[in-house]
């Protein structure tokens, strides 16, 4: 799989399909692999990406302690990477951690880069 440096760190990622993009974002400690069912059926109707988090899986581990911030940081840096100037958004929950303030964070200047947020917990 390919990785991308954003950050400092290397981030392991996947795109599939083709289409308007869809950011898959896994909750806490979550691999990527945990989209796999919905990945290949999204990959039909849109451009799907999907990413370990920092700390998980084969995405680099730097030391802790990790913040929303941060982590909303490292999406809207792999989606520059990517090219990526507007995306839907599919966020699982992050446990304690709250993935909603993350995702209100992605778009930053400009709303319009994130026309849909989809949060599950």
């Amino acid at each position: 799989m390919p990785k991308a440096n954003v950050n400092g760190i290397n981030i392991n990622y996947g795109v599939y399909g083709h289409g308007e993009p869809l950011v898959l974002i896994m909750g806490f400690a979550g691999p990527k692999l945990g989209w796999i069912f919905q990945r290949c059926f999204f990959k039909k109707h849109y451009q799907v990406v999907t990413f370990d988090n920092r700390g998980v899986w084969r995405t680099d581990k730097p030391e802790g302690p990790y913040s929303i911030k941060m982590m909303a940081d490292d999406t809207v840096g792999l989606m520059d990477h990517l090219g990526i100037k507007k995306a839907n958004i599919l966020g699982v929950s992050m446990g304690r951690h709250d993935w909603a303030g993350a995702c209100h964070q992605l778009p930053g200047e400009s709303p319009e880069a994130c026309p849909g947020m989809y949060l599950c917990q």
